[in-house]
């Protein structure tokens, strides 16, 4: 018979499973992609309450308030801004019950959820990635096209991959597992290897790392360099031989796409080309917003609104596809950008460990630019989980 505290773990993990891959918007999830959070979080409550009174409770931390209430405040300046209505304001609520659950969790129960998190992530991958690879080789495989709700390109669901007609052209497309788009999948995989750092040899984040690589994506990649070497300063190792090797391997990779086939190749068109600078001195592969959306930047930068923003909402006249820092300050405004750094700077005051919080820090920092999705779930936790890295090894 189960005892009572492995009833608590399994509806917790049930339900911060089900938070972690509504956020990544795989396929199967399409009919609920407006209210996963809220699903998220009955066992997530029963969780806490069957789990109350225990006296190895994993929910007795008792410094949660001041990260909660910086949280709060952030989502809720966010809420008023938008204009929520009364089922936004719902959805607002569920959202912060499931970060109270994360900032009450022991520190000595992190690493638990975070090797739960990797290794389904890992077991559906290693599932999907032989199917993707059946592909590409043109085995012929059962699909049929799927169209998700307010997206503007379809797919071709193939059950444990997807391919959208953006890349139906391309010599290999873009993997993106059962999820709708590979940079999410970049960098989920990402965050889970920096909560599984010192555990890399493990056969389901060598998993995460062949899944990364597939996905093609600049950001991913560039996250990855800067993984390596910030979990090699975190654990006070030197780096700079690994700076040396980064960039002669570096070197040797760029020159031979140059010259392999005339160019011609993926390493040269997904990346290097990418990297190269335009008439207007931008990089290339800096499409993160359209031209329309810009041009409304820039103006709403010079009125005094830009404190506040114009909210998400506003964001839905641009259609799909603009992301980065320049949506977060348009919808959020200067004060919820301020507001989220506050929350960062509380969130780092709790561990006692200096490099960790570092790393948590710099690691938001870099991904804001091209995604300023701080808070997602496929983001957060196992990034939520570096950050008590070495205090959690130390209670265990």
């Amino acid at each position: 018979m189960l005892q009572k505290q492995s009833l608590v773990r399994i509806f917790y993990y049930s339900g911060i499973l089900l938070a972690f891959y509504g956020s990544l918007t795989p396929w199967f999830l399409a009919p609920i992609f407006k209210f996963y959070q809220i699903i998220a979080c009955f066992p997530i409550v029963f969780a806490m309450l069957l789990g109350n009174g225990l006296s190895n409770s994993i929910f007795s931390r008792r410094d949660y308030f001041r990260p909660l209430a910086a949280f709060a405040l952030f989502f809720v300046v966010s809420a008023l801004v938008d204009g929520r209505n009364l089922n936004g304001i719902i959805n607002l609520s569920f959202t912060i019950i499931i970060f109270f659950s994360l900032f009450k969790l022991n520190v000595s129960e992190l690493p638990r959820l975070g090797n739960f998190l990797a290794i389904s992530l890992g077991c559906i991958l290693a599932v999907s990635i032989p199917f993707f690879l059946l592909f590409l080789v043109g085995f012929p495989l059962p699909h049929h096209s799927f169209y998700p709700p307010d997206l503007d390109y379809t797919f071709e669901n193939y059950r444990f991959f997807l391919v959208d007609d953006r890349g139906a052209f391309m010599f290999i497309p873009r993997y993106t597992s059962v999820f709708l788009e590979p940079s999410h999948l970049a960098m989920a995989c990402i965050t889970m290897l920096f909560c599984q750092t010192g555990k890399w040899k493990r056969w389901y984040n060598l998993v995460l790392f062949l899944a990364l690589i597939l996905t093609f994506s600049l950001a991913g990649y560039v996250f990855l360099v800067f993984m390596f070497f910030a979990t090699s300063w975190m654990q006070g190792r030197s780096i700079v031989g690994k700076a040396v090797l980064l960039i002669l391997l570096t070197s040797v990779v760029v020159v031979g796409s140059l010259f392999y086939n005339k160019g011609d190749n993926l390493v040269n068109q997904l990346i290097v080309q990418r990297l190269t600078l335009n008439e207007d001195g931008e990089l290339e592969g800096d499409n993160r917003v359209s031209e329309v959306f810009d041009r409304e930047y820039e103006q709403l930068t010079q009125s005094p609104q830009i404190l506040v923003g114009k909210g998400s909402a506003s964001m839905k006249e641009f259609g799909f596809g603009n992301a980065g820092y320049k949506v977060f300050i348009y919808s959020n405004g200067l004060i919820g950008l301020f507001l989220l750094v506050v929350f960062m700077l509380v969130l780092v005051t709790v561990p006692r460990n200096f490099r960790p919080k570092v790393v948590f820090l710099a690691a938001q920092a870099l991904s804001f630019i091209p995604h300023a999705m701080p808070i997602k779930y496929y983001f957060f936790i196992p990034l939520f989980v570096l950050l008590y890295h070495y205090d959690s090894r130390e209670l265990t």
